[in-house]
């Protein structure tokens, strides 16, 4: 009963704050899942020639975030595998629905891409989203990051253990930032479902680290390659990282997996998504460049540098993938929210 009640208030914060905000595969629950796929605008010819000109990637969310500064030094390597500059620009707005709504009407000749960010599979599992993954072709996977639990450095918690043991002492007590649309939401699912506890809430602008070293929120959850300049000046203290293992770099540090915490539903992996019909040559020309990239050390080096994972999966294995995330999402949803 509590989760119930948990996450139906916390759709409602949701929707309240961004005016129906979100970004991800489905309208609403499953009997609304099928929404119509937009009609290209052209229909492209795989003629042997792609490409022929510039190709741009689009970001739906804003310049700077984590989805941004990774994927721009994905392009950086990308770029010596592409024949035409690759131009990346973004449009951020409601949770990714506005750039996705752009990307819709796009033509499917293989010159305008979106990036599929982390957020997408629960935002649509809340029913907040205006697209589905089917309307797109998933063309590769191509890195992973993982969300970590900050307090400042002034906190007094030291560990994991001690900071649940407040929240489930008094949840009130302990002010928790997010910022919501972003994958902050299945990180606090995660750990009200842990400490079965509803935590007081306190919603984040997007310069969200500045919130914290002024003392107005005492903890709260973003990528590790956003936390990781104030976890190296030691400003925040990092309670544990939402991972299956510990980061090579910060050995010390634990997982949210060995201290029992479902990690899951937390799953940070970005992908590249072309519009509907885009001719199957363009799509495997496309997956192999991503492939030539992941193979060249010195762009693992320097993604791992920034605390991203690069990966590569093929065509088919990631449409098994989005299918089998967005289906756990779904059922999370179901289980708790009626």
């Amino acid at each position: 009963m509590f989760m119930k009640r948990l996450l139906s208030l916390f759709l409602a914060m949701c929707l309240l704050i961004l005016g129906g905000c979100g970004s991800s595969q489905k309208n609403s629950p499953a009997a609304k899942n099928k929404a119509k796929t937009a009609a290209p605008v052209a229909t492209a010819k795989a003629d042997g020639n792609y490409p022929s000109k510039p190709i741009t990637l689009l970001i739906t969310f804003e310049a700077g975030g984590t989805t941004d500064v990774a994927t721009r030094l994905f392009v950086k390597y990308w770029q010596k595998h592409v024949s035409q500059n690759i131009n990346v620009i973004n449009i951020d707005g409601a949770g990714g629905n506005v750039g996705m709504a752009e990307a819709k009407k796009q033509a499917n000749d293989g010159y305008y891409l979106v990036v599929q960010s982390g957020p997408f599979a629960m935002n649509a599992a809340l029913g907040r989203a205006n697209f589905t993954w089917e309307e797109f072709e998933p063309v590769s996977l191509f890195f992973e990051s993982y969300m970590a639990l900050c307090v400042p450095k002034n906190s007094p918690y030291k560990t994991f253990q001690e900071f649940t043991a407040a929240i489930k002492n008094d949840p009130q007590s302990i002010k928790y930032g997010v910022y919501s649309g972003s994958p902050m939401m299945s990180t606090l699912i995660a750990l009200q479902n842990y400490t079965d506890k509803q935590f007081n809430i306190i919603d984040l602008p997007k310069t969200k680290s500045t919130e914290m070293l002024a003392g107005r929120v005492d903890a709260y959850c973003d990528a590790f390659a956003q936390m990781k300049p104030y976890i190296d000046s030691k400003d925040f203290r990092c309670l544990g990282i939402f991972a299956p293992n510990r980061l090579k770099e910060y050995p010390d540090i634990p997982t949210m997996k060995e201290m029992g915490v479902d990690y899951i539903i937390t799953q940070q992996k970005y992908g590249m998504w072309a519009p509907k019909g885009t001719p199957v040559p363009i799509l495997d020309y496309l997956n192999k460049t991503i492939k030539e990239t992941y193979d060249d050390p010195e762009f693992s080096k320097e993604l791992n540098k920034m605390c991203f994972v690069p990966v590569y999966t093929t065509r088919d294995e990631y449409a098994t993938w989005l299918k089998d995330i967005y289906s756990k999402f779904a059922d999370f949803v179901k289980q708790y929210v009626k």
